[in-house]
């Protein structure tokens, strides 16, 4: 084993989109840090709801809305397009979120007790995703 060095660990860098198979289907995330996957589960919280809809909920919707790009990194949704996203079915919505969350290392460990997607607040991992 060797010891990491500045070089091994800025190695890890995602330099493009993730990149995602949802149903038959490769999708593309944008290349999004921790802090701002954090705020974003804040906005979250923060965020008048619907009927129906709680925090986990908002934020399942804010992760495709701002997270979901083409390959060169630009934006599918605009913030406007909320409704229709929230409109999703919830068998799609429960499909896409955990590989959204995986590709950024937000998954919560098997062990955790509490499985409900979105509650981790850890750092995105390395590989993001296939390639």
């Amino acid at each position: 084993m060797t010891a990491a060095t500045a070089e091994s660990i800025l190695a890890h860098v995602q330099d493009g989109p993730y990149k995602i198979e949802v149903d038959g289907e490769v999708m593309f995330l944008r290349n999004m840090s921790a802090l701002v996957l954090r705020d974003l589960k804040k906005e979250a919280d923060q965020r008048p709801k619907d009927i129906g809809e709680d925090g986990d909920w908002v934020f399942r919707v804010l992760l495709i809305l701002r997270c979901t790009c083409d390959e060169e990194g630009a934006r599918l949704f605009e913030d406007s397009q909320y409704r229709e996203v929230a409109a999703l079915s919830p068998a799609y919505m429960f499909s896409i979120i955990p590989e959204i969350l995986g590709a950024y290392g937000l998954m919560p460990d098997e062990d955790d007790q509490d499985t409900e997607v979105g509650k981790s607040e850890t750092t995105p991992n390395s590989d993001g995703g296939s390639d």
